[in-house]
């Protein structure tokens, strides 16, 4: 297995990026990768961010498991201590039928 990761942080940008591979994992098993980016701006009145991972798992076991996310947000300070939260997001399955799925959240923070 190897992987790195670099983050970046000036002001109100924030940005990362990770890279796995793992190689070796037993008898028949092929490479699994995954990459991550994400980033983050905030405008002091809302906070954006948005992630994609991709995952390409070569196992001859798991070649279904190929698979793309993303997810895009934002937080909102109000009430002084309060934070809202709504973020939406996909998961797609490249390579079989178990069909793509979506995921939208809404929530609230009290510090």
């Amino acid at each position: 297995s190897a992987g790195f990761g670099l983050s970046y942080t000036n002001g109100p940008i924030a940005a990362d990026a990770v890279y796995q591979s793992r190689t070796n994992r037993g008898a028949g098993s092929d490479d699994i990768n995954d990459w991550m980016v994400s980033g983050s701006y905030d405008l002091k009145v809302a906070k954006l961010f948005a992630v994609y991972q991709a995952v390409d798992n070569e196992t001859v076991a798991n070649s279904a498991a190929d698979t793309k996310l993303w997810n895009v947000g934002v937080t909102v300070p109000v009430f002084g201590n309060g934070k809202v939260h709504a973020s939406y997001g996909r998961l797609s399955w490249d390579r079989s039928n178990a069909g793509d799925s979506n995921a939208a959240a809404v929530g609230y923070t009290h510090a």
